[in-house]
């Protein structure tokens, strides 16, 4: 495996942490769904929290970027329109992928998947 895709992967699996939110925020009486991004998340029936000091759309975007790049060393990616998931699918575990899509959602880089397709916001 390509380190770029190793580090993709490494961000994926170190992002979530098993248990429950445990910052200020949520162990106050605070209504959760009052946050601009979800703190916790449900991952194969197991609650999980987010780690955002290394999840933000930036990391998430440059590592993806890295990785795309060093498996299709010839191609140019336009994210600006609907991007094919099989891409994105088609080197790693299907565990990984929905690790990506909860995480790109929570931190802004996913618009939308679809039809087979992923929208993204600007990188």
């Amino acid at each position: 495996m390509l380190k770029p895709v190793k580090d993709f992967i490494d961000l994926l699996e170190n992002t979530f942490q098993k248990g429950p939110c445990t910052c200020m925020r949520c162990v106050s009486d605070e209504d959760p769904s009052n946050y601009n991004t979800a703190h916790d998340f449900e991952i194969d029936g197991e609650m999980y929290k987010r780690l955002f000091i290394n999840s933000s759309k930036d990391d998430l975007a440059t590592k993806l970027k890295a990785a795309l790049k060093s498996e299709y060393k010839d191609e140019d990616f336009d994210f600006s329109s609907p991007f094919d998931e099989s891409i994105i699918t088609h080197y790693f575990e299907a565990k990984y992928y929905g690790k990506f899509l909860l995480l790109g959602k929570a931190n802004g880089l996913i618009k939308q998947v679809s039809d087979g397709h992923i929208s993204f916001y600007p990188m």
